[in-house]
């Protein structure tokens, strides 16, 4: 009697053991379900982001003075610079970065690195900032780099 007793208890712990087991794994796949979810729509929307800013540059260097128009000192350096033709009308849009903080920059230069104005450019066509991408060496002796952004 006391064993079918003990071989009764074994059987339904061995079941609850058993559930318990399933629903820890289910709990745990649901969980790496929802992290992959989470990455792929992540990935999506860099890919997203990347392909909006396809048509822009970053100009590192380029001084811009306060109250200055923006896109008509990126134009007037891309033509004497450069020496590419461009308007005004071919940039969309063109802004400095914020500055950083004068702490974050002390914290920069402690660290080597050199805070620079950096000024973003929209492109209204893609071939016009791809010519202006191809002329970067002509700054290789400058302060001024331009980069993809």
């Amino acid at each position: 009697m006391v064993g079918k007793a003990v071989s009764a208890a074994t059987a339904v712990i061995r079941d609850e053991f058993t559930k318990q087991l399933i629903s820890d794994i289910q709990a745990r796949l649901q969980s790496i379900e929802d992290r992959l979810s989470e990455v792929e729509s992540t990935g999506t929307a860099n890919d997203a982001a990347q392909y909006l800013r396809r048509n822009n540059i970053r100009i590192k260097g380029l001084p811009v003075k306060d109250g200055e128009d923006c896109r008509r000192t990126v134009t007037e350096f891309i033509r004497k610079e450069l020496h590419e033709h461009v308007t005004e009308d071919d940039i969309e849009v063109a802004h400095t970065l914020p500055i950083p903080t004068p702490a974050l920059t002390a914290q920069s230069a402690t660290r080597g690195q050199v805070t620079t104005p950096v000024v973003i450019v929209r492109f209204c066509r893609r071939d016009v900032r791809d010519r202006i991408i191809v002329k970067w060496k002509v700054l290789k002796s400058t302060k001024i780099a331009i980069v993809e952004d």
